[in-house]
Order: C-alpha cells, then structure tokens, then sequence
C-alpha cells in the first residue's frame, strides 16, 4: 500500500505566518535562497527495511503542527529558515508529540525537544508493518457517522480526540437514531482537518450534497474489531474512497474498544450497535433528498452488523428501499459461517451484489474459530459445496499476504482494491461475465480465486504455503 519518493516534502498544517513568510520568498525568484537549519532529522525503519513514504508528525495539544513524508532511503527532516532571515520558524522550540504513520500502521515515539541551533536525532522504527503495493492514496473529504460517546475536545475536534472509545452506558429514547453523532472530515491540503459536526440526519444529508453536488452514491465503510475513531475514517478517506470516486465516503464507527485483549467488550459493542447501523441506514435511503444507491464495505468484525442490516431489509422490506442498496463488499468477515451462509439468500435479495473475499492465511480469523469453535465465513474452505444466487461471488485472495495476520488484505494491496472497484463499477460476475483480470474460476458458478497480482503489488505478493 511504495515508490519513489520525493527527498522531502514539508506540509504546514498551523503557524500560517511562518508559511505565508517562506512562501513568499520561495515565490520571488529574485530573492536569494533563504538557508535552512535542521531541527530534527532520522530514519524511518521496518526492521532492516527503510520505509519510504512514511509520514512522519509533530503534533502539540492533539493538532498536527508539521509533518515530513521520507523518501527512498527512508530519511526525513524539519528545518526552519536561518535565524537571520526574518522568518518565524515553522517548528518553534518546544517539546512535541512525534508520531509516523505509515498507511495502515500509525505509531507514536513519546516525545522529542525541539531547541535552537541544535539537530535532534530520532530513529523510528514501525516494526512489523502493512507493506502495501502501490502509491499512497490521496485522501477525499469523508463523512463519519458513530455511536461512540464524543470526546472531550473544544469543537472542532481534531480527529484523534474526536470520539472516545466508549459507548453510552444507558439507553436513549424515543428517536431511532439517538445515539447517531454525525460529522464531516475534511481535507486540508494532504492531511484530514478537525471533525466537523452535523445537527441531524437532515443537515448531515445537505453537507454530502454540498460536498459532493454530483454523487449519487454513498460508499459506507464498516471497521472491524480493535479500532479507534480516526483508523477508519483515515481508511474511508482512502482505500475505501478510492474504490469509486465518483461516491461520498462515508465512515460507520461503532464503539469497538481498540484494544487486542477487549475482544469480548467489541463483541457485546458491536452487538449493540448493529440495530443503530440498521436505522440509520434505512432513515438515509428513505430520504427524498439521500442517495440513489449504498455500497457497503465491512471489514472482519463490522460484516455482522452489516449482515443483520441486510437481513432485516430482506425481511421486514421498509418501503422505498428496494434495490437501493448496491454492491455489498464482505472483506476477511469475522462472522460464523453458517450464520452467513444461512443469511445469504435474504441478503442477496436485500442488494444488488454480494461478494465475499476469504483467505485460507487469515490468523485473526483462525483464532477466532478457536475462540468459537466454529469456522468463520471469512476463511477459505468452510463453504466450498453450498450453490450460491445468481448475484452472490465468493473470492478466494489467499494469494495475498499483506501483513502478518493476514486480514488486513483487501486495503493492503492495489490488485485487491482494483477489484473492489472492478465489483462497484459493473457488478458481480455471472457465468457469461468475462471474468475480472487476476482472477480465475474456482469451482461451482459465482466462484473465483487471485492467481496473481499487479506489478506495483510485489510486497504484497503470496508467500509459500507452509
């Protein structure tokens, strides 16, 4: 999810004086070059691997100050102009946060001091990391829509202190969508600014088409398990977001705890979020004003919140609302199989597509089926003999090993999201369907597997089975 980069690329999220200072010396091409100092400066590590591309961070009281992307070698650097120029310095002497993100991994490195006239030296090093294949993805404006309980920020609320990880302890009543908090992230240059709060569904539904005069279509991405708020709206700004441009992105943040051993608590949490899911996706097609068409993307955990909505619109059949929902993506689902299965033929009359992508690599899904003792629907091999409806696929991408559990594949690679895009564009494949590039037929009608993977995808690539 890396090419070549550029040796340093400096983006100034606050201190406007001091850009506006620089930036008119540097658009004067009489003026002579203003020197620099650096401030800070190090590499960015995976291992022995350098990571290029990675973004690095200052921040101070929760808010982005400067960050610096590094380049091939994985180097990155801070400077502000000589002390004689006469410009203020984009990083002021002080103590910050130093954070780097790296598509789907983001790490914070305690803190660094910042002094005049001196360099600081950090290392970072990521650890085990998502390689992904391919360029980085530029993020688009995304509207987030949580039950979480909000955060304690001065609004606008950066985006990392926007939302706790906590749900409501009681109960709300009488309106469906009660615990709903509704929001707006836009971008600011290469970065997400603050989030920006929707009174009600009604405002909420203008702010799209104000943002996005000519969509028609929502893509909802639905996080999984071991989240906080900001990782998956930062992923629907871009994975998810690229997969059709021409739609609203759109965020679903349930109140998962971010915390590996809190497995049990996401499970309750996302239990108790799935009617909230429901209702507000029913409420918003049910508008005069929403979208024409939904498409869903879940990933692990979030597919069931997803299946229980779509079973509920196959059964209880609200008005206004058939074929409105699209294309329905299940990635690496952390469902019991033969709940799935079982709901698959309501579901496939609920929307326009179904397409499940498994992997028989997945270790978080392996050990949940030894949590619960049964298979889980996103594991390769647990629904080989069952006939599946004429707008249902089932994808086998054991092909890709992108990180070292093997679940975060579908965002971790450009094939994977070539095909996601291949799926919103036209639709599942039938058996007269020409079938998708990297894919091949794979059993009974409906059924496909990767055979191989784009160029760009060769960190991403299979590895031997063991």
């Amino acid at each position: 999810m890396v090419k070549t980069a550029a040796l340093l690329a400096v983006v100034f999220a606050s201190v406007p004086g001091a850009a506006a200072a620089q930036q008119a010396v540097e658009a004067n091409p009489l003026a002579p070059q203003t020197a620099r100092v650096v401030v800070l400066e190090g590499h960015v590590r995976s291992g022995q691997k350098a990571v290029a591309k990675a973004d690095v961070r200052l921040v101070k009281n929760g808010t982005v100050v400067v960050n610096a992307l590094s380049d091939a070698g994985g180097f990155y650097s801070f400077t502000n102009a000589a002390p004689d120029s006469g410009i203020p310095p984009l990083v002021p002497p002080g103590t910050y946060g130093l954070e780097a993100q790296y598509r789907g991994t983001s790490k914070s490195f305690g803190t660094v001091v910042i002094r005049s006239g001196t360099t600081a030296h950090r290392t970072l090093e990521l650890g085990r990391i998502v390689r992904l294949g391919g360029a980085a993805l530029p993020p688009r404006t995304t509207f987030t829509v949580t039950d979480r309980v909000a955060g304690s920020a001065p609004a606008p609320p950066p985006l990392g202190q926007a939302f706790t990880n906590e749900r409501p302890i009681l109960a709300c009543q009488p309106a469906p969508d009660c615990a709903l908090h509704y929001g707006i992230v836009r971008v600011n240059g290469p970065l997400l600014g603050p989030v920006e709060s929707s009174a009600d569904l009604a405002a909420f539904v203008t702010a799209m088409k104000s943002a996005y005069p000519s969509a028609s279509t929502v893509t909802i991405f639905v996080h999984g398990f071991n989240n906080n708020f900001e990782g998956p709206v930062r992923m629907t700004a871009g994975a998810a977001a690229s997969v059709d441009t021409a739609a609203v992105p759109l965020a679903y943040s349930w109140p998962s705890k971010n915390k590996t051993l809190r497995y049990i608590d996401d499970e309750t949490n996302n239990g108790w979020a799935a009617q909230h899911f429901r209702d507000f996706l029913v409420a918003l097609l049910q508008r005069s004003d929403g979208p024409a068409t939904v498409n869903i993307i879940a990933h692990s955990m979030g597919n069931r919140v997803v299946v229980a909505a779509l079973d509920y619109l196959a059964r209880a059949k609200p008005a206004g609302l058939h074929g409105r929902v699209g294309q329905v993506v299940f990635a690496a689902p952390d469902v019991d199989a033969a709940t799935f299965w079982e709901a698959v033929p309501a579901m496939a009359t609920a929307a326009q597509g179904l397409t499940l992508y498994s992997s028989s690599h997945d270790k978080a899904l392996q050990l949940s089926r030894e949590l619960h003792g049964h298979c889980r629907a996103g594991l390769t091999g647990c629904d080989d003999t069952l006939a599946l409806p004429p707008n249902v696929n089932a994808v086998d991408a054991s092909y890709f090993r992108c990180d070292f559990l093997g679940h975060g594949y579908w965002a971790s690679s450009t094939t994977m999201l070539a095909d996601i895009t291949a799926v919103m564009r036209d639709g599942t494949m039938t058996p007269t369907s020409p079938p998708r590039a990297h894919l091949a037929p794979n059993g009974g009608p409906g059924r496909f597997r990767f055979v191989s993977g784009a160029p760009d995808d060769r960190p991403c690539a299979s590895e031997p089975s063991s």
